[in-house]
């Protein structure tokens, strides 16, 4: 895991815990985390999963249990007192874990809708942009064809993340305009995400592929 102060820390954990993963608002099972997925510290910040190293075997376990939510800190190795804990779930609710994944799987198969709807193909092309810390990172736009830069978020909560400032510098370079999709489910898209969207021309389309609509945002 790497954190927002680029500090990498390793967290071990059998297949089947649970840690949470904001961008999906539920607990994953270790196992169905990815590359670049986030999991929560505890002083409210994140950390990416940069590596995963699967160890087969045998592992003693300890069943903590927490009045109530069952939810805990748990200070990855190489932190020591002063690092901030990753929030895991150990408590008898399969049912928590299971949304997680219905929530994973319900954000790749909206993404899916969304471009049968517009008529595109998933890009696999990086593209590269400023980060708005004085350095140059890439991300892999869903949409990329010449015409725009755009992007497919089902999250109950759009920031302007470190994929997305990429990617809006990557249209403004490109002189191509930058398109946010957001879910009928999305609550709220920040409002610095919003200004930078729109300073260079850009837009925000609430897009529902059930109903067939698209509408500017908000």
């Amino acid at each position: 895991l790497r954190d927002g102060q680029g500090r990498r820390v390793s967290l071990r954990a059998t297949p089947d815990h649970p840690l949470f993963a904001p961008e999906y608002s539920a607990y994953l099972q270790a196992a169905a985390l990815a590359l670049g997925d986030a999991v929560l510290l505890g002083d409210g910040t994140t950390a990416k999963v940069e590596g995963i190293e699967r160890q087969p075997g045998r592992v003693q376990v300890f069943n903590v249990e927490v009045e109530e939510s069952h939810s805990y800190f748990v200070v990855p190795a190489g932190d020591g007192e002063h690092g901030a804990g990753v929030l895991v779930h150990n408590g008898p609710c399969p049912l928590k874990v299971l949304q997680g994944l219905r929530n994973y799987m319900s954000g790749k198969q909206f993404e899916e809708a969304v471009l049968r709807q517009l008529d595109k193909v998933k890009n696999t092309t990086k593209v590269t942009g400023a980060t708005g810390s004085g350095k140059v990172g890439n991300a892999v736009p869903d949409i990329l064809d010449g015409t725009m830069v755009g992007e497919v978020k089902n999250r109950l909560i759009v920031s302007r993340s470190r994929q997305l400032r990429i990617q809006i510098e990557a249209a403004r370079e490109l002189g191509v305009p930058f398109r946010l999709y957001i879910s009928p489910r999305t609550r709220h898209v920040t409002q610095p995400l919003r200004d930078a969207i729109h300073e260079f021309g850009g837009e925000i389309i609430r897009i529902d592929p059930v109903a067939g609509t698209a509408v500017p945002y908000p």
